[in-house]
């Protein structure tokens, strides 16, 4: 087969019972700046070693890949070590975790596991974990422990877990910071803090009859502050929680289409302590369903939206530059903010034979050519794992010349085919 003189285009399939990650670190170590491995097989052992080799004010990708294992120790990514990809192996079974809390670190924003103060910061894969159980008798006291804290601005999280008990995930900058396909865990007031936050298509785990959010808006004129957007809201044991309660008086949280336990309470939503904050904070829901969704006993001050209303509360209108009073240097939008989780790939399958997909390189182009023996619905994914184009019911198709160098994904039906630009 002729090749083209400008680009040669290769073909590989992987179909094995692996992990798209363990795949990938396999395949070519250039891919990644550091791998990580507590056994030693890597380039460093601990996460902080990699966030250290992180020049300061990075301007370009750096991805650290961080091998299956559980890696006990706090770690800071500092101010101006930007634009960090941080990969785990396998979510389940890449644990970054640690044990202090507030009454030990001086501070519940220095109670924390993980800190990110730089921007442009991406993790996928990866489980942030704080250990210490306030409900203990000996954690009564400012036993406020953090997992994970993030001050600085374009932060995002994909296919994460992030766990602990109070106070779990604490955004204690202004910056916008986006959750998605993620698990949060905990028990009083576990997602909390102020900046701008998205949590789209999340797992929201209530482990305490408390409440679930605690906002901080710290200027008046700031419109946005949490949304959780097609959540589902779940519960371990017999407890009734409530929303969210607001942590200052310009508290704004809004939950858009999503699913309540019937751990939820009637009233939805609670003041914080003898503060009167229901004059000036904002709480919202919108097409919410589930069993913990009946609006009739909602608290007076809280708000059912309108069509109208909830129209604002879109990705790119809540991440542009100038939607607060606090402003951004740019607009945001994150990495595949609208599409599905199955954006990130997480198994390879190597139950048939190769004969069922045809793919090679087009001779007189830099594109592929896939010919299938039937009709399927196709996805497209990046070496880090999103979505880049779905094709509905094809069978004859060509593509990539738009594609940069590099290694992508093909997934037919439940099958996924490894292809290489090169």
């Amino acid at each position: 087969m002729k090749q083209n003189s400008f680009i040669n285009l290769k073909i590989l399939i992987l179909m094995f019972f692996l992990g798209l990650n363990t795949i990938l670190a396999k395949l070519n170590a250039a891919t990644y700046n550091v791998v990580v491995a507590g056994d030693g097989s890597g380039d460093v052992k601990t996460v902080q070693e990699a966030f250290d080799k992180v020049p300061a004010n990075n301007s370009s990708t750096f991805t650290i890949f961080v091998k299956k294992g559980t890696y006990k120790q706090k770690v800071k990514l500092a101010k101006g070590k930007n634009n960090v990809l941080l990969i785990g192996e396998d979510m389940a079974t890449t644990l970054m975790t640690y044990d202090d809390y507030a009454a030990k670190a001086g501070s519940t924003s220095g109670s924390y596991s993980t800190l990110i103060e730089a921007d442009n910061f991406t993790a996928r894969n990866i489980t942030f974990e704080n250990t210490i159980d306030s409900r203990l008798s000996q954690y009564a006291t400012n036993g406020q422990a953090v997992a994970l804290n993030v001050t600085g601005d374009q932060i995002s999280f994909y296919n994460c877990t992030i766990r602990g008990f109070q106070d779990t995930f604490f955004n204690s900058g202004k910056g916008r910071v986006y959750t998605k396909c993620s698990t949060i865990k905990g028990t009083t007031d576990f997602i909390f803090g102020s900046g701008v936050n998205i949590f789209e298509d999340c797992i929201i785990v209530n482990m305490k009859s408390s409440a679930t959010t605690a906002a901080s808006n710290k200027n008046v004129n700031n419109k946005y502050n949490y949304l959780f957007l097609h959540c589902e809201l779940k519960a371990e044991g017999n407890i009734s929680c409530t929303l969210g309660r607001p942590w200052g008086a310009e508290a704004r949280v809004v939950f858009y289409e999503c699913i309540e336990g019937a751990h939820i309470k009637a009233e939805g939503w609670q003041n914080w302590s003898s503060a009167d904050y229901s004059k000036t904070a904002y709480f919202a829901e919108y097409k919410c369903t589930g069993p913990g969704s009946a609006t009739s006993g909602r608290i007076s001050w809280s708000h059912q939206l309108t069509s109208s209303e909830a129209s604002i509360y879109a990705i790119p209108k809540m991440f542009a530059k100038n939607a607060n009073a606090d402003s951004y240097s740019s607009d945001w939008i994150p990495v595949d903010p609208s599409g599905a989780c199955s954006g990130v790939v997480t198994a390879i399958d190597e139950s048939s034979a190769t004969k069922e997909v045809s793919i090679y390189p087009n001779p007189s182009k830099s594109n592929f050519k896939i010919v299938l023996p039937f009709e399927a619905d196709v996805e497209l994914f990046d070496i880090k794992g999103s979505l880049i184009e779905k094709y509905k019911n094809v069978s004859d198709f060509e593509f990539g010349d738009n594609l940069k160098q590099s290694i992508y994904f093909l997934k037919v039906n439940s099958k996924v085919y490894k292809l290489m630009k090169e």
